[in-house]
């Protein structure tokens, strides 16, 4: 091999060498912080991953497709006052909790009940995220005695069939490792902006604010994604053959909070449950995407702790 041939060889084994010692400690302090900052709740359905942070009325945090219980509890960086006692799980499939503890909305909302056995709490108020929605629909609709207050934030509540053309297939097919995810960096999240709907004028005016810009990168950048993989694939699966839920049966005091120009979500899907829940309130954010609670906190997080004080026990 020429001298030339040689060096480069040489020097891309080095670079490589340390790019990949560099991402493997990163990852290794990753998950060490993510296994610290939970507990294992073992309930009668099955072990199910949790964080409580705050005092005060018990309210169940359920995150969204791709999350764990590190994203449901990402938005109350955004939020200075917390007079809540916050629980966010890993719904099943997601990091610690296993997909057999509930693979349908029906069972995950069992489960959360058995969960509330488990630390003896009496009732909740359940906030389902996007993907979180089906499961708390369910959890209002059969537990209706342990469920204070109901919120859907971007919630899914009909079937969704995921249709991605070429050029989203192929990007979600490089997303789809830890290495790959975490070595594009920066460039994965603005290709991830751009597949939640964050659209161009949102992604400026969030370069002025970084306190949602860290919010949004730690959403859309949900590493390891090798551990949340599983939960990812039920959730399609669970939403391609979704059912038509009986929502005028849910009882307990509902609020919906929805973005006008939600691509991921569409509102349609808030409309619905806002329609057919009894009294239920929809707070459309004008303008406002699939991350509306982040991206238009100043109008999203008054309107949705306001909801809480008022019905909190």
């Amino acid at each position: 091999m020429p001298k030339t041939g040689q060096f480069v060889a040489s020097t891309t084994l080095i670079l490589g060498t340390a790019l990949y010692l560099h991402y493997s400690a990163y990852m290794r302090d990753l998950k060490a912080r993510l296994r610290a900052g939970s507990r294992i709740a073992q309930t009668t359905f099955g072990p199910i991953e949790y964080a409580s942070i705050g005092d005060g009325p018990a309210v169940l945090i359920l995150h969204g497709i791709g999350g764990g219980y590190d994203q449901g509890l990402l938005v109350t960086r955004l939020n200075k006052e917390n007079p809540f006692k916050l629980i966010s799980i890993s719904r099943p499939g997601y990091l610690r909790t296993p997909l057999r503890t509930g693979a349908t909305p029906e069972e995950q909302a069992d489960a959360y009940a058995a969960l509330l056995d488990t630390l003896r709490i009496d009732r909740v108020a359940v906030v389902g995220i996007s993907a979180g929605g089906p499961s708390a629909l369910q959890f209002a609709l059969r537990h209706p005695n342990r469920c204070w207050a109901l919120i859907s934030v971007s919630g899914v509540s009909q079937r969704i069939v995921s249709q991605l053309n070429r050029f989203q297939s192929l990007v979600a097919a490089l997303l789809d490792s830890d290495f790959t995810l975490w070595l594009l960096g920066a460039a994965a999240r603005g290709i991830l902006f751009s597949l939640s709907g964050v659209s161009p004028a949102v992604r400026k005016e969030l370069e002025h604010d970084p306190a949602k810009m860290e919010v949004l990168t730690s959403i859309l950048r949900p590493l390891p994604i090798s551990r949340r993989k599983i939960g990812f694939q039920n959730d399609l699966e669970q939403f391609a053959g979704l059912s038509t839920y009986e929502l005028e049966h849910i009882t307990a005091p509902t609020m919906v909070l929805h973005g006008t120009d939600d691509r991921v979500v569409p509102l349609r899907h808030g409309e619905f449950v806002a329609n057919s829940i009894p009294h239920a309130e929809l707070v459309t954010i004008e303008g406002g995407g699939h991350l509306c609670v982040v991206t238009h906190k100043e109008e999203a997080l008054p309107a949705l702790m306001g909801f809480l004080k008022r019905h909190a026990p």
